[in-house]
């Protein structure tokens, strides 16, 4: 058995179980760093179990009786080579994303986190919905709740007047502003009117308090179900034109599922903005309006 506070891999079922209990796309996280440890020492699990972590996306039966919910998410695609994948660096959901190849990511994506039908039924009637059209959309993530513990947020204006930014170049643009926080949402609506749009299928809260700790009666759906959702919400932010970014899990996994940062902008965990390229500095001509991103004299903006 090969065992660390996150995972453990027990060789005689040739699986990996994830044991940590934060946040979804965190728990995604470190089992994919377990899986690339793994593979560097030339062991490739058949399967991955959640029965030992995902506390915060079980009912409560799940919890008692330690149910894989694994499947409730994702489906286990045919072996992909094990050599493509060999040479995969270490994440780094913290770093600065543009700097970073996720193409590399791609092939154990697809053999252990490809969603299930449940999960792309979800992203499809959202699309649906929602009349998305990728190509004309904007997807603005912004993480508030507890996150300042971890990183030193940018303000939600920051995010809204790059928003802007960009659709005065692009004025035919839509954004789909996807966030825990109720006032963020009202933020970006309240300002763009019938340009925007947030699912209302996703919880929000006014409070300070992660969502995936809140219980199934604040949320209005069951625990699995949220889950499930926040996969499908993630996989439709990749797909989106451009990408205006926080910097945690959820975030990377945007890149992830996108295998790209192509048109990515990203407020890095210092707060500065990341900009995807010069020519994207010239465009924005962020020069000289450098001061609308900047929280203090010490925010800057980087390009590539």
């Amino acid at each position: 058995m090969l065992k660390n506070s996150t995972y453990e891999y027990i060789p005689e079922k040739n699986t990996i179980f994830c044991t940590w209990n934060h946040g979804f796309f965190s728990n995604c996280s470190v089992t994919m760093q377990g899986l690339i440890n793994l593979w560097e020492a030339q062991i490739k699990p058949d399967e991955v179990n959640f029965s030992l972590g995902f506390s915060h996306f079980k009912s409560n039966d799940s919890l008692v009786n330690n149910h894989d919910i694994y499947p409730f998410f994702f489906s286990r695609a045919p072996d992909n080579d094990k050599a493509e994948f060999s040479a995969a660096p270490q994440l780094e959901h913290h770093g600065i994303y543009r700097k970073q190849n996720f193409s590399i990511y791609k092939s154990i994506t697809k053999a252990y986190f490809n969603p299930n039908s449940i999960v792309k039924n979800i992203e499809k009637n959202l699309c649906d919905y929602y009349d998305i059209d990728f190509s004309k959309t904007i997807g603005v993530c912004y993480r508030g709740t507890d996150k300042h513990t971890e990183v030193d947020l940018a303000t939600p204006e920051e995010y809204l007047k790059l928003t802007k930014a960009i659709l005065s170049i692009y004025p035919d643009l839509r954004v789909l502003i996807q966030t825990d926080q109720k006032q963020v949402a009202e933020l970006f609506k309240d300002s763009l009117g019938d340009r925007c749009f947030y699912f209302k299928e996703m919880p929000l809260t006014s409070g300070g308090h992660v969502l995936h700790r809140k219980d199934e009666d604040f949320l209005g759906i069951s625990k699995s179900e949220f889950g499930q959702r926040i996969v499908a919400v993630t996989r439709i932010l990749s797909n989106c034109e451009f990408v205006i970014n926080h910097t945690g899990n959820m975030a990377y996994w945007i890149c992830i599922y996108r295998g790209n940062v192509r048109n990515v902008f990203q407020f890095d965990e210092k707060g500065s903005l990341q900009i995807p390229s010069f020519w994207w500095l010239l465009k924005l001509k962020l020069k000289s309006i450098v001061g609308m991103f900047s929280r203090d004299t010490k925010s800057k903006c980087v390009s590539s």
